[in-house]
């Protein structure tokens, strides 16, 4: 029996190939039903992070690889209800995107807690 070691970042799921397969998916039906559905609104940037990877080296020290994970937290109101989502996000949209910038987001009216940026919908 094979056990699959699960973390979930954010929208990104780290497993074996066929948990990946079926997040990518999930992941694709989720925006497809956004696009459709969806509705868009501004959302305010209210907290960026990155965290970059490391490596074990040879002699037991760690050293960074340039590679990382970038996130953005965004505020956005339906129905005058807050929400809050932590998103992964490309380096690039993480550069692009400071503190406190309105940004606009899409989430489905039966679901509004279901949202992803609108560039990654459209």
């Amino acid at each position: 029996m094979t056990t699959a070691l699960c973390i979930v970042d954010a929208g990104l799921l780290i497993a074996s190939p066929g948990i990946l397969v079926l997040f990518v998916l999930q992941e694709q039906r989720i925006r497809d039903k956004l696009r459709l559905q969806g509705i868009a609104v501004q959302a305010t940037i209210t907290e960026r992070d990155h965290e970059l990877d490391t490596k074990r080296n040879a002699d037991g020290t760690t050293s960074r690889t340039g590679h990382g994970r970038y996130h953005i937290t965004y505020h956005y109101t339906v129905d005058g209800t807050v929400y809050r989502r932590r998103q992964r996000v490309s380096p690039e949209i993480y550069e692009a995107l400071t503190q406190n910038t309105l940004v606009e987001v899409v989430y489905l009216p039966d679901k509004p807690n279901e949202v992803r940026l609108a560039s990654d919908v459209y």
